[in-house]
């Protein structure tokens, strides 16, 4: 007999570990810099930590949803993806 277990997400402490220091040395080395650049770039050591915080918010959404989801709307994700890359290249050029 099967049971209905919850599936668990078990996060590798080494992976954690990494991500924090490589965290901590992108975002020293980001606000380090800010002495030599322009006034317009100051606020960059800011949006390095809100784009990590989204990032792992993003994981964390990810690993709450199941895969089954996750791969039926794999093309509509792979589409919209690709539109905003078409975006970019449009829009900077």
């Amino acid at each position: 007999m099967v049971k209905n277990m919850k599936k668990k997400y078990i996060l590798d402490p080494y992976l954690i570990l990494f991500l924090t220091v490589f965290f901590i040395i992108s975002v020293a080395t980001i606000y380090s810099a800010q002495t030599i650049l322009k006034d317009e770039y100051q606020s960059l050591a800011i949006k390095q930590i809100f784009w990590y915080i989204a990032g792992i918010f993003t994981i964390y959404i990810i690993t709450k949803i199941k895969n089954d989801s996750i791969l039926k709307i794999t093309w509509i994700l792979y589409i919209i993806g690709n539109v905003f890359l078409l975006f970019t290249i449009i829009l900077w050029n």
